[in-house]
């Protein structure tokens, strides 16, 4: 096992947790079987980019590499009615990025901690009313904890 212990960008991680259950069956059934090759190498080359960014600690370029997603989102956008939504108001706030979490239906926005509140009555003001979760990153990684 190789790994590497990177610093992720003080930013703050707002989900928005809607109030309907999406079956991730049915969410890994809008994906295509296979990916043109052009497609693959773009993928990875905006993964690839998006690690770099992380590690620099350049949150704008990080953002829009988050959102450049070629893999799922395309595909599942549809099944995630206010996905869409939600990152047009991030970007009205000066988000940096709205991506789906896993299967969805929850979203995740990487936001300036003094830009969550804005955000949040921004995007309930358009009639998006379930739950909001403010995370923090985890610094640790994977542990075990006893007691």
């Amino acid at each position: 096992i190789m790994y590497e212990k990177i610093s992720f960008p003080d930013v703050s991680l707002l989900a928005y947790i809607p109030d309907y259950w999406l079956a991730t069956k049915k969410s890994r059934g809008v994906l295509p079987a296979n990916l043109d090759f052009k497609d693959a190498v773009r993928a990875n080359a905006i993964g690839n980019a998006l690690v770099a960014k992380i590690v620099s600690g350049n949150k704008k370029d990080m953002g829009k590499l988050m959102e450049a997603d070629l893999l799922h989102e395309p595909y599942r956008d549809k099944l995630v009615p206010h996905f869409l939504k939600l990152r047009h108001l991030g970007h009205g706030v000066g988000a940096f990025a709205t991506y789906l979490s896993g299967a969805g239906p929850t979203t995740m926005t990487l936001i300036e901690k003094d830009k969550v509140d804005e955000f949040i009555k921004i995007a309930q003001e358009s009639g998006l009313n379930d739950e909001y979760r403010l995370l923090e990153v985890d610094r640790n990684g994977a542990r075990i904890e006893v007691g």
